[in-house]
């Protein structure tokens, strides 16, 4: 993965920023604009514009999407972040033993949805803390009253906490908790229920292999 950051574009404290990440199974291109002070006020305003393909078990994802971002500031530790997005992505070369709800989302599809979150950050630095902690809780809706193909609504709580102890050795402390339910009718998407396995989450197996097997992909 790579990334470009100006920090004060055109000297007027604007970020401009461009990510890329690529592995055996994905492949992500983000770029954001964020204007950290709209009208000279504590509200951030902001655009981001992707382009990303993954490849799933038993079926690629192809995607194509922009969020409009805000943040505001709720004291001296806690931000409350908030974004829309609207996404095209296909789904294709699906596997003959896929879940049916996958192949029911053969092709072209749509995803509209709004994310809330609030996030108290009393760690001592942003990269390599030492001690302090972070608490954050999100809500995203999807569907429903704002249209689009994927309906969902999905609640996420996390915590973090950093100890030092000896010889400059840190013990780092971390949980996560998420609840995803239908928004109406419609199934919820596979890409958007929770999985677990793999280098970021549990190793030893397979990415993505941790889930009930009645949604299996």
């Amino acid at each position: 993965s790579g990334q470009v950051l100006e920090r004060n574009l055109f000297g007027m404290g604007y970020q401009l920023g461009f990510k890329g990440t690529i592995s055996a199974k994905s492949a992500d291109y983000t770029t954001t604009f964020w204007n950290p002070h709209y009208d000279d006020t504590d509200l951030g305003v902001g655009v981001s514009v992707y382009n990303n393909v993954t490849e799933y078990s038993k079926y690629d994802k192809q995607a194509m999407g922009a969020r409009l971002l805000f943040g505001y500031p709720l004291g001296e530790y806690t931000n409350l972040n908030w974004n829309y997005r609207l996404e095209r992505y296909v789904i294709e070369d699906i596997e003959d033993d896929a879940n049916k709800v996958i192949k029911d989302m053969e092709g072209t599809n749509w995803a509209s949805a709004l994310y809330v979150s609030a996030k108290r950050d009393t760690t001592d630095k942003r990269i390599n803390p030492t001690k302090g902690g972070t608490q954050q809780l999100s809500v995203e809706y999807g569907g429903g009253l704002i249209g689009g193909d994927d309906n969902f609504v999905k609640y996420i709580g996390d915590v973090s906490q950093y100890y030092p102890l000896f010889l400059g050795t840190i013990f780092h402390g971390h949980a996560q908790m998420g609840y995803v339910m239908k928004n109406g009718s419609d199934d919820i998407p596979a890409f958007e229920r929770f999985y677990l396995g793999g280098m970021n989450s549990v190793r030893g197996y397979e990415e993505r292999t941790i889930s009930p097997l009645y949604d299996s992909e």
